[in-house]
């Protein structure tokens, strides 16, 4: 399902699309001309459906360079391993879960407790990775014409990330446009509103934050209140237009309405509303 010039959704369970397994988060494919790249990987439970979207989209599974884990949980880092295997990609992950991806830690990811509670099949498993690579807040990954921004955003889970991707690389005369130029650092990106030729940035969330400013708590020994609602600070100081969470609905425009709706709750000292699942 193409959702912009460059970015494909190729998975999606039954809390989303209905593209692939029940259990699969979205997961999204960047096209960067020369080189692909995936933020997360569903369940793991039918990753040949995942292959099977991605050529229909019409794309070589083998170009796929990077696989960008927002988190632990299952439902977006239980492909992770054989999808890797499939594509010889890059796994990219903040550093906690770089490691837990490599030596398979099903306690780091919850996923012992969800088993127990039925939330996940006995047969479920997190299979380790061959390699992962740490990224951190701040960090710029290239993903062939697109730059990738790494952001902070604790909360759902340790070691949670989202990603901001610019899109405006990908256009022919991007290196020669003002607002392209300046790519080291989040806080210095400022859009234009009355500029024509205006990047397009899309803000992957996962799970930190979803359609009309809502969140998702969990009873797990990594879920923090504070750090979820630190991580809608963090991303109320950021610009972007489309916003590409890990679940349910996603926005082409105006997505930082998402955000707005989760701060007006912040700063009459309340928590964003919960996602109901």
């Amino acid at each position: 399902m193409q959702l912009t010039d460059t970015v494909h959704l190729v998975g999606s369970g039954d809390n989303g699309f209905s593209l692939t397994h029940p259990l699969d988060c979205h997961v999204y494919l960047l096209d960067g001309g020369s080189e692909l790249a995936l933020v997360d990987t569903g369940v793991g439970r039918d990753v040949p459906a995942i292959i099977a979207e991605i050529e229909a989209a019409g794309f070589n599974p083998g170009n796929i360079a990077k696989i960008l884990v927002t988190h632990l949980h299952l439902d977006h880092a239980g492909g992770a391993a054989e999808l890797q295997k499939l594509c010889g990609a890059e796994i990219v992950a903040s550093r906690d879960v770089a490691g837990w991806l490599e030596s398979g830690d099903e306690e780091a990811a919850s996923l012992v407790a969800a088993r127990q509670t039925g939330m996940y099949p006995v047969e479920n498993f997190l299979r380790p990775v061959q390699s992962a690579t740490a990224a951190g807040d701040g960090d710029v990954i290239s993903v062939g014409a697109l730059n990738v921004t790494v952001v902070k955003a604790d909360g759902h889970s340790r070691g949670h990330l989202a990603f901001l991707v610019d899109d405006c690389a990908k256009r022919e005369d991007c290196a020669k446009r003002e607002d392209c130029a300046s790519r080291d650092s989040v806080a210095n990106r400022e859009v234009d509103a009355s500029n024509n030729h205006a990047a397009q940035r899309a803000l992957f969330s996962g799970d930190a934050l979803f359609p009309g400013g809502r969140i998702l708590l969990q009873n797990i020994w990594d879920c923090s209140l504070a750090e979820s609602i630190a991580t809608v600070e963090r991303f109320a100081e950021l610009e972007f237009t489309q916003f590409f969470p890990g679940h349910v609905s996603v926005s082409l425009q105006d997505g930082k309405r998402h955000v707005d709706a989760a701060m007006a709750h912040i700063t009459q000292l309340l928590p964003p509303p919960q996602l109901d699942t």
